[in-house]
This record gives C-alpha cells, structure tokens and sequence, in this order.
C-alpha cells in the first residue's frame, strides 16, 4: 500500500512555531539516551570492579590462610623439640627458618610460664625480659585449650619492630609450662598489594574479628600508621553476625574516601582479609568519558537549537521567496545544463555570467580570480546596450572596492559609490555594485560581481542576491572541479615519493614521442640514469635518508631539464629521461649536466652529510627502431658506465662503434 502523508500534518510541522518544540524534543531525546548509557555504563563499571575486587580477595585470603597455615605447623614441630630441651632448639629454629621467605619471619620465641622470655632467635639477651603482661601470653594461660592464637601487631622488645605474633601454648600435661612465639612481620602481607593494581587510593587489608587492623597495602601513604588501629564496630567485616562474605560500599575510617569493600572471613583463623576499592579511582575514567560526553551533548544541543531556530526563520521566509523562486527555475535548470555540459570551463563560466547578467539586468556580470598580486578579472561579460562602458582595469578597481566589504562565508554586499563610478560614464548616472566571494576548500579563490544602474539596482534589489550567491557556488564547483581533476590527473601520472613521472606514464609518452618523431622527422633521445651503490644509503642511514635522497635527485634533475623534457622514476633507484627534439649529442650535454648536478647535491643525516653520484646511459632513436630497441640501446650504455667505474655518462654510439673510452 502506497505511504501517503496528511497534507494538514505536514503544514503542522513545517510552521514556525512547532520547530523550536521539535528541537526541544529532539535535545531531551538526547540528554534521555545520554543519561540512561551513562548509567548503564557505570552499573557496568562497578560491577566489574566488585568482581575483580571479589577474585583479589579470593587470592588474598589463600595468601594469607597458607601463610598462618606454615606459620602453625612450625610450632606444632617446634613445640616437642623445646620439651626434648632447649640443647638442638637453635638448630631446629635455624633450619626452620630458612624455609620461610626472609621478610616474613622476624623471629621464634619462648615465653616460661612465669612469663619470662626463655629463648629468642635473635640472639642471648643481657636482662630478663617480663612478657607475663602480653596479649599472646595472658590468653593462654587463662585457658586450658591447646589453640592457635593470632595477636594484635604489637613492638617487640627483643626486635623492637611492628610483629604479628603467632602462638601456641607448650604444656605438660594440664600444666603450662611456656608459650611458643612466631613474630610475624606484617608489611609481608601488604607486598600483596605490589603484585596487583587497585589504583592510588585502593588497598588491601587483614582485620582481626576484634576490629583491630594488622596488616594493610596501599599505594596511598597515610598521615599517621593505621597498622593496630581498631576499626569502627558498624563495619560488617567487623561483626559477628555478618555474612562470611560480601561487599558494601562506606566512608574509609582511614582516608575518609568513599570505597568499594569486599571482604571474605577466615573463621578458623578469626581474620578477615578485605580488598578496598576507591570509589573515585574505579570511576575515574568513567567521569572523565562523561564531562567529554556532557560537553558533546551541551555542543549538539546548542547546534540543534541554533538549527531550529534558523530553520523557522528561514520557513517564516519561504512564502516570501517562494514566487521568485518559482521565476528562477527556468533560469536555474539552464544554469544546471552549464554545470554538466561537456564544454571548457572558460566556456561554461562565461554562459554562466552570460545567463545571470541577462536575468538581473545587470550592465556588467564578471568573475575576477585572486592571484598572488591581486585581483584579476578573467571573465567579464557586458550588456550589448553600453555604448561607453568601463575597461578591465576599471572594473577591477570597481570590482575590488566591493569586495573589501564582503563575507569570506559568500555573503552577498551592496556597495553604492555614486560619485567615482558615475564619474566613468558620459550621462552620469549613478550605478551599485553587488559582489559574492568564491570559495573552494574554505579559501577565497576568487569572486562574481555584477555591476548595475542605480534604477535597475533598486527595481531587482536585494531579492536577487540569492541567485548571485548560486552562480557564486556554481562557479566554485566548476573550478573546484576542475582543480580536482587537473590534481587526480597529476597523481595517477607522478612517482608519490618523487614527483618524477611514473613509470606507466613514461611508457605511455615514449610511444608518443617515437610516432610524432617518425611523423616529424626530429630527433628523439632518451638517458637511462641509475643512482651509484644506493643500496649502502639504506643499509647505512635507513631508508628515510634513501628516501629523501630519491627526491633531492629528482629535484635535482627537474632543475637542470629543458622544457618538454620528461623525468620519469622507473623502480628503485633507477630515473630516465625522454628528450624530444635532442640529438644524442645534445642529450650527451644534458646527460652530462644531470650527472654534474647529482654529484653536487646532498642530503643531511645528523651530523653528516650525504653525497651520492649516478651513472647514465644515453641513446637516440634510429628510423624504424621501436620503443624495446631504443630502450634496449640506452640500458646497455648505463650498463657500460657502471662497468667502467661508474659517475660517468656513456653514449650507445660509443658501444656500437666498440670505442671503449667513457666519456666523463
């Protein structure tokens, strides 16, 4: 079924007054689909962080179950050794602490059970040291259990450094008779921080269920050490009654930020460990992606509302425009038929100007290029009723005082200069200028004016300045156009490295020059040229040295060639010359001249300089001798000069009478 459109519906819509509405729609619809991916993103953001955090306090809490694990099976050996007497102990504690990691054990103790200290690993002491007031201690005496103790950080006295003590009672029978000591250094447990990447402000932690913090990694260094701070009792990794795992997120007790906790309980061990995310660092990119996405989003919507508002502007002037419109169209489908006709460009400007200047019954429509002197007008077109009319340099004095007021964006000026452009005419009538820039690639490239009688301006006025601003734009498609294809010629025929010729193209000219050289009877010479030990350039310098070496030849080249000549880059660092009208003798002296040229360049590398020199081959073209031949004859001449030493240049005649001297 064919799609039909209520007329009312569309004159509802294309009315001003709905446009700004429509606009408003459109930037909540924007903002909405903003706001709602934004918090998609986010949602998805955090919940990839909860999980990572969740898989760190998974390894975490292994860390830290296998080393408390090492930790206890070391007392459990120890412990009968003291009790077999302390003779052998050292040595068993010896042995057994080069199993442990270096930085993990500080020391091995034993407490009597009077709560003396009875023996360190760090060696005789010279005083008895009283430890009968320690946590590790007084709960082991006060219990009959044989359990596994895990004490608050606290300073040794015999170390004197920050320990975890980890301890098991020594009994006989019911009696104690001491207590078994592993000082434990908690900074060991935060190196886990150093092998995984919780932004500036994450960190990891171990937390007693008594809230006291024992060990804690961060890669933010806080005012005061929290290491034996007891933590707030509101925390559920702090409660008993808590899940055994989970995350939540709260204020840190510690730096006062916002962060992501996930925490898993070792029950066995009354610890928990806990990975603390910073709520800013997990977010931060996301914030940032977001003020980008606030600023695109303001811009786009000050666009569409910029839009809305000329688009109504521009619909509440339509009906004014609409009967000329209308009156144009012949002239615009006649203007179309220029733009695409096969003609010259200077043809299909001056039917242009032609066209434009009859509709507005202009005396004058002319287009003036902008050169690098100046204003020059190319194009000028005049009514066949003056009489007495201006002269090119007039006009563009006229031309050029009118377009110090225009717009580089094309809009159109009026400029009215009664008294020096009446003063060009005999009846001395009054006449107005209209000019519009012509812009190609976002730069003025030149303009269109019409120049009119002051009646004449005043009966088309400036309703007429639409159609001068279309001629303006056509213009500058059809010189932008041709500009195009004069550029995409030169490219599909030049070297991209060089700018020589390519070697498709010189194929191509080689055989045109051989048919209108048999045709004309002239002279035909070609110079095969190839760039002496190139190769040691590249491996020497690197391939950006031979690169730029490739271009000062050409350049060099370019330079010394006649006019008509042709350099052509064949692969590599080979280049040929094709020199019309050029005995072999004359192409011997340009030969000799490149050859000169090329040894005289050179190209900076650092702090050197690098020079290189070329061998040529030259070759004219005999009657009836075809391209594979003529080629064949000059090749087997460069083939010559490098033989013989190369930087020479070698003529086919010399080869072919068997002469054997170069000529250098």
């Amino acid at each position: 079924m064919p799609l039909s459109v209520n007329p009312s519906l569309g004159k509802i819509i294309s009315h001003p007054a709905t446009i700004p509405g429509i606009a408003f729609v459109l930037v909540a619809l924007v903002w909405s689909v903003l706001l709602i991916e934004q918090q998609r993103n986010r949602d998805f953001i955090e919940q990839k962080a909860v999980d990572e955090a969740a898989n760190l306090a998974l390894a975490f809490q292994e860390n830290v179950a296998s080393t408390f694990h090492d930790a206890d099976t070391a007392l459990k050996l120890l412990r009968p050794e003291w009790q077999e007497g302390p003779l052998h102990f050292d040595e068993r504690v010896r042995a057994l602490q080069s199993a442990f990691y270096n930085d993990l054990l500080v020391q091995v103790a034993v407490i009597g059970a009077d709560g003396l200290l009875r023996y360190t690993s760090l060696g005789p002491t010279t005083e008895a040291i009283d430890l009968s007031d320690r946590e590790h201690f007084k709960v082991h005496r006060a219990s009959t259990q044989d359990t596994l103790h895990i004490s608050k950080p606290v300073t040794g006295r015999v170390s004197g450094r920050h320990t975890i003590q980890v301890t098991r009672p020594i009994r006989d029978g019911q009696t104690l008779i001491g207590v078994l000591v592993i000082s434990l250094d908690p900074a060991y447990f935060s190196r886990f921080f150093d092998g995984v990447h919780l932004g500036e402000h994450g960190a990891i932690m171990l937390v007693g269920t008594d809230g006291v913090l024992r060990a804690r990694g961060s890669g933010q260094v806080a005012e005061a050490d929290p290491i034996g701070a007891t933590l707030p009792a509101s925390l559920p990794f702090v409660q008993q009654d808590s899940r055994p795992n989970g995350g939540f997120q709260a204020l840190s007790p510690i730096d006062g930020r916002p962060k992501i906790y996930v925490y898993r309980r070792l029950a066995e061990l009354s610890q928990s460990v806990i990975v603390a995310l910073d709520v800013g660092d997990v977010f931060a990119e996301h914030h940032q992606r977001w003020e980008r996405y606030k600023g695109w989003a303001a811009g786009i919507s000050l666009l569409v509302m910029l839009g809305a508002g000329l688009l109504a502007r521009s619909i509440s002037l339509q009906f004014d425009f609409r009967n000329r419109l209308l009156a144009l169209i012949q002239g615009l489908r006649t203007l179309n038929d220029i733009a695409v006709k096969p003609a010259s460009l200077n043809e299909r400007i001056d039917a242009a100007l032609t066209l434009s200047r009859e509709y507005l019954a202009a005396d004058y429509a002319l287009y003036a290029g902008l050169e690098a002197d100046g204003w020059t007008v190319s194009h000028c077109c005049a009514s066949p009723t003056i009489s007495d009319g201006l002269d090119r340099s007039q006009l563009t004095e006229l031309f050029v005082a009118a377009l110090h007021e225009a717009q580089h964006d094309g809009t159109a000026v009026e400029l009215r200069s009664f008294v020096a452009i009446s003063q060009l005419y005999m009846d001395d009538t009054d006449y107005a200028v209209s000019a519009v820039p012509v812009v190609i690639g976002g730069s003025r490239h030149g303009a269109v004016g019409f120049v009119f009688n002051t009646p004449a301006w005043d009966d088309t006025s400036r309703k007429d300045g639409e159609l001068i601003r279309l001629v303006a734009r056509l213009i500058g498609s059809m010189i932008g156009e041709d500009l195009t294809r004069r550029e995409l010629e030169r490219l599909a025929t030049s070297d991209f490295l060089t700018g020589a010729k390519s070697r498709g193209f010189f194929t191509e000219a080689v055989g045109v020059q051989i048919s209108n050289a048999a045709r004309h009877g002239q002279p035909l010479s070609l110079a095969l040229i190839d760039l002496d030990y190139f190769k040691r350039i590249n491996d020497r310098y690197g391939h950006p040295v031979g690169d730029e070496t490739l271009r000062m030849v050409a350049r060099t080249c370019q330079r010394a060639l006649r006019a008509g000549d042709v350099l052509a880059r064949l692969g590599g660092e080979e280049f040929a010359v094709l020199m019309p009208r050029a005995t072999e003798a004359d192409a011997m002296e340009i030969a000799e001249r490149l050859r000169h040229s090329i040894a005289q360049g050179a190209v900076s590398s650092g702090e050197l300089t690098v020079t290189i020199t070329a061998s040529l081959g030259v070759a004219q073209l005999a009657a009836g001798e075809d391209f594979a031949a003529f080629y064949n004859k000059a090749d087997k001449a460069l083939y010559a000069a490098k033989q013989r030493g190369r930087n020479r240049v070698v003529a086919a005649s010399d080869i072919q009478a068997g002469r054997v001297e170069a000529r250098t």
